[in-house]
């Protein structure tokens, strides 16, 4: 029997697990997918989500006209694959605790909420029979847990690479794809 398969992607995990995997690692979405899709026999896509943020255009760095051009073209691209949720990032002040030293770093709200949102109502109301996280954000762990409780006959995969999932996560699933081992078939 064919399950139905909802894919989550946490952009900005999976982006920082690109970095941590390998210098200068980019990954191609729809590649990504279609690995996903298929690692698994009897598996019909019904939707991916995809979540990320976007740092707004700040005129006073250099270069920050051409990241912000290439960044908001990527998400766009995205939307016309997959249904996206893009936050803006805020600003916020951060004191070295090592030198003391205060800069500013982007802050990204709400992304990981959207994401347990989404993956616990679209589970309750039974849009799918498996769903694979792309993330390894160890916050997801007690809305997993709680969509095993109530929806037993749902299958929750997490797919991310090895350094980015902690133990509790790979616990309360029921699989944990590790993209270490095919980063070659989603590579750009």
């Amino acid at each position: 029997m064919t399950k139905r398969l909802m894919i989550f992607i946490d952009g900005q995990n999976m982006f920082f697990g690109c970095k941590g995997f390998k210098k200068g690692f980019k990954y191609n979405p729809q590649k990504l997918v279609n690995v996903l899709k298929n690692i698994e026999p009897d598996r019909e896509l019904i939707e991916v989500c995809y979540y990320s943020s976007l740092r707004p255009h700040n005129p006073s760095i250099k270069g920050d006209d051409e990241r912000f051009r290439k960044q908001q073209g990527f998400y766009e691209m995205l939307k016309y694959k997959f249904r996206t949720l893009i936050k803006s990032t805020k600003p916020k002040q951060v004191t070295c605790r090592i030198c003391g030293k205060t800069f500013v770093e982007d802050s990204e709200k709400g992304i990981d909420v959207a994401v347990a949102t989404d993956f616990l109502l679209y589970g309750l109301v039974g849009e799918y029979d498996v769903a694979i996280i792309v993330s390894g954000d160890s916050d997801l762990a007690p809305v997993i847990k709680t969509l095993r409780y109530r929806k037993p006959s749902i299958r929750i995969e997490i797919a991310q690479f090895k350094h980015m999932v902690g133990v509790e996560l790979k616990q309360v699933c029921h699989k944990f794809h590790e993209l270490d081992r095919i980063a070659s078939k989603f590579q750009m």
